[in-house]
């Protein structure tokens, strides 16, 4: 199916592509339905699958097999509604991380509530951005996830993000910078809490991480990373009881 089709699919039900991927399902039902329709005959599969009710006209079939398909869908999001919302009512003042990249500090937050804090950080070369790129050096805009924990990097300690996440992704495939396919990776890895996958084009390896055998003085002049954002060995030392696998970060 032309990729054009599947974004103007996702708007006419309900809007840009980060709704449509909230679906559960929802592209397995699309690429099922195109499986189907090149290796079977057309009238064998409108006549198994969508029997018109008298006096109604035969919806299209592509249409008629995602309404089908969101209908099942409504249901699995009714449960996973209903098992997320005490979790998240339980957790609603675990601590957070804010990094404001203007005034170059890291937050420890508890609600609103500044815990602790952590001044002159580093950021990427190339600034921020909320469309970072393979190689630009950016520093991604966005709340993220830790996904996994290193205390073997060689920059002392690194705490990876779900970078690229599913804010990211839909932006890129808006753009044309990724495919459906890349797309829907990343999306799924996202939802699973796995880490995405760090080769798209828009790149990835990047979290919270400390000096390592970097010049202390190159850190505290100049922004460094290849986006990532640093600390010194001391700080990530003094941030790590803070920081677990799941642990939100936004950085603005």
């Amino acid at each position: 199916m032309p990729l054009i089709l599947v974004k103007y699919l996702c708007l006419i039900l309900g809007g840009p592509a980060r709704e449509c991927q909230l679906i559960p399902g929802f592209f397995d039902s699309i690429h099922e339905f195109t499986r189907h329709h090149r290796n079977s005959n057309r009238a064998e599969y409108l006549k198994s699958h969508h029997q018109p009710k008298p006096g109604i006209d035969r919806p299209a079939p592509l249409l008629n097999f995602i309404a089908e398909s969101l209908s099942r869908s409504a249901l699995r999001l009714c449960i996973v509604a209903a098992t997320t919302i005490a979790p998240t009512a339980a957790t609603a003042h675990n601590p957070w991380i804010l990094v404001d990249t203007d005034s170059a500090t890291l937050s420890v937050m508890r609600g609103h509530e500044v815990i602790e804090s952590y001044p002159d950080l580093a950021i990427g070369r190339g600034g921020v951005s909320e469309r970072r790129t393979r190689g630009d050096d950016s520093t991604p805009l966005g709340e993220f996830r830790v996904v996994e924990v290193r205390t073997d990097s060689n920059y002392h300690r690194f705490y990876l993000f779900d970078f690229p996440n599913n804010e990211h992704a839909n932006r890129a495939w808006n753009d044309g910078r990724i495919d459906l396919v890349t797309y829907d990776t990343i999306v799924r890895a996202v939802n699973n809490h796995r880490l995405p996958p760090q080769n798209t084009a828009l790149g990835g390896n990047l979290g919270i991480h400390g000096l390592g055998d970097a010049d202390p003085g190159i850190h505290s002049a100049f922004n460094w990373t290849n986006g990532c954002i640093a600390l010194t060995n001391e700080q990530i030392d003094a941030l790590s009881p803070w920081l677990r696998v799941g642990t939100k970060v936004v950085v603005q």
